[in-house]
Formats: C-alpha cells, sequence, structure tokens
C-alpha cells in the first residue's frame, strides 16, 4: 500500500481484505504515521503517507459495505478505525501546513492525561476534504 505504483491487479488483491484486516493493517500505518512526526524523513514521506490513506480509506469504504448491515453493531473498537485514520490524516496535513505547530500535542511532550489530545482534537480535529466517513 506504501507503494507509489497502485496497479487494478494491486487494488483488486487488496481489496479482498476485510474490516478486520484493515483495522490490523491500520495499526501497521500508525507506526509510519508516528515515525514521520518524531523523525527525519524525506520530502516526500507525507505524500507517500497521504497517498496511502487514500487507498486505505477507498479499501475501508468497499468493506465495509460488504458486511451486512445486521452484523455491523457486532465490530467493536474496529468500527472507530475510520475516525482514527482521519484523525492521522488530518495530523498529517497540519504538520505540512504549520497551521497547528504551536499545538501541545504536536510539540511531542508528555503528559499523563489526555487534556493535551482532547484539545488538540477540538481545535484541529475537523474531517479532511475527501475523507468519507461510514
Amino acid at each position: 500500500m506504501l507503494d507509489e505504483e497502485w496497479t487494478p491487479a494491486t487494488r483488486d488483491s487488496f481489496g479482498k481484505l476485510d474490516h478486520s484486516d484493515l483495522f490490523y493493517l491500520s495499526s501497521g500505518l500508525g507506526r509510519h504515521i508516528f515515525h514521520y512526526r518524531t523523525s527525519v524523513v524525506s520530502p516526500d514521506y507525507s505524500k507517500m503517507l497521504l497517498r496511502t490513506l487514500d487507498r486505505w480509506d477507498s479499501l475501508w469504504m468497499d468493506a465495509f459495505e460488504r458486511i451486512p448491515e445486521d452484523e455491523r453493531r457486532w465490530l467493536g473498537i474496529g468500527k472507530h478505525t475510520p475516525e482514527v485514520m482521519a484523525l492521522s490524516r488530518r495530523t498529517i496535513e497540519l504538520i505540512e501546513s504549520g497551521e497547528a505547530k504551536n499545538s501541545a500535542y504536536l510539540q511531542d511532550i508528555a503528559c499523563y492525561d489526555t487534556a493535551v489530545f482532547h484539545d488538540f482534537v477540538q481545535k484541529y480535529g475537523q474531517e479532511s476534504p475527501g475523507t468519507a466517513k461510514n
């Protein structure tokens, strides 16, 4: 998914993943997003991540549609995966734009409650353009 090339065959292969697979895949992407936030990376790293998130969004929408409606209530925490991915996307966009450079959350200063994160979500967490909600 991180590769620049995304052929129809590759899309079809990833398109067979179900919502559980995509939940686990999102955890793996979290590592790359954390790396982007905390390390010196190449200038195109954010572009790669945003492209991957676009692909993930598309795959999730397809996988979600394959779940019978009466079974969707049993998704558990996995049903919130799109929101986590949207927040990841928004974080990348904010880092790129510098809009939230003074945000305590983006300063990566350790704190022992969720107030800093809550403030970040309230102030900057609106949906990115093109981010679909399930």
